[in-house]
């Protein structure tokens, strides 16, 4: 028979399993080894890119005119319910732990391309192709357009997902190695870095935008943005798991109902709430602008724009 120390005992060692069971389910991300120079920037990042998820959520539920206006822009008023579950979901990733291979869920953040091989093998058709293997799961997976374009620059950062008999193995984000040592050599690689810029306010509203300026994809570029768009791709499915419908302030412009589900759409409208957070705002045409500047309800829109930016 139990004794009663026993029966206790047993207890919270069922309770201690339970905790320990709900703390293994908790989700997270990791970064590997491969960004050791540049993990301190890199959690700063992701904590910004979370705060953005955070601010967009609530700025959802607000009726800030401005805001409002966002939402007509890149989400066309549509399902809104799903763009809130995916700023809500996106920060369950918040949290930094160390590299486990056997949570097939959470992202890892990747900074090079070095645990990949490119080998040849011969397809269904017959034809030789060319393949990754992942030396970390020893899967081949498909050379990607986004592998290539991390070689060649037309890659900023790409979330891949190997399946393996229907199941997740392994929930990767790679951030492109010329991408990050571009923004290694740049005082301007987070939205706050550009929106504290000490021109902010030097703007002459008489002549056109010069190239280099911060426009809305100046800001889409900085790390923190990048990383909230592919943290949105890193969703399961029943998470809201987005996809890439347009890419660019001018493609999220044209997006309509799809802009729901357009990771683009998602990291640019928090961009968006971010700026008027600090009084400013873009226009339409993804120009910066201070919200003390913007025409009134029923005015004509001039279009105002800043000095020449030297970041």
């Amino acid at each position: 028979m139990a004794t009663m120390a026993t029966m206790t005992w047993s207890k919270v060692m069922l309770l201690l399993s339970f905790i320990l069971l709900q703390v293994a389910w908790v989700d997270a991300y990791s970064i590997d080894d491969s960004c050791a120079p540049i993990k301190d920037t890199l959690v700063e990042a992701v904590k910004n890119s979370m705060k953005l998820a955070e601010d967009a959520g609530t700025a959802l539920d607000g009726n800030d005119p401005n805001v409002n206006e966002l939402k007509g822009w890149f989400f066309a008023g549509y399902r809104l319910d799903t763009v809130r579950a995916i700023y809500k979901n996106v920060q369950e990733f918040k949290n930094l732990k160390n590299v486990d291979l056997n949570n097939n869920h959470d992202p890892i953040l990747y900074c090079d391309l070095s645990r990949y091989e490119e080998t040849t093998i011969t397809g269904d058709d017959g034809k030789e192709q060319t393949v990754l293997f992942d030396k970390t799961t020893k899967l081949l997976v498909p050379k990607s357009k986004e592998y290539d374009g991390c070689k060649t620059g037309d890659t900023v950062a790409y979330r891949s997902a190997q399946v393996k008999d229907g199941q997740l193995v392994k929930n990767s984000i790679q951030l492109c190695p010329w991408y990050l040592t571009v923004l290694g050599h740049s005082a301007y690689a987070t939205i706050d870095t550009v929106t504290n810029h000490k021109n902010l306010n030097d703007y002459n509203p008489k002549r056109p935008l010069s190239a280099g300026e911060p426009n809305a994809d100046v800001f889409g570029s900085r790390l923190d943005v990048s990383l909230l768009h592919e943290f949105s791709h890193a969703l399961a499915d029943d998470k809201g798991h987005t996809l890439d419908w347009a890419y660019r302030w001018e493609g999220c412009m044209s997006a309509g109902p799809t802009g729901c589900n357009n990771a683009e759409s998602i990291s640019y409208f928090a961009m968006g709430v971010q700026l008027i957070n600090k009084k400013a705002y873009f226009t339409k045409e993804g120009k910066m602008d201070l919200l003390s500047r913007k025409p009134k309800p029923g005015k004509r829109d001039v279009q105002m724009v800043m000095r020449p930016w030297t970041g």
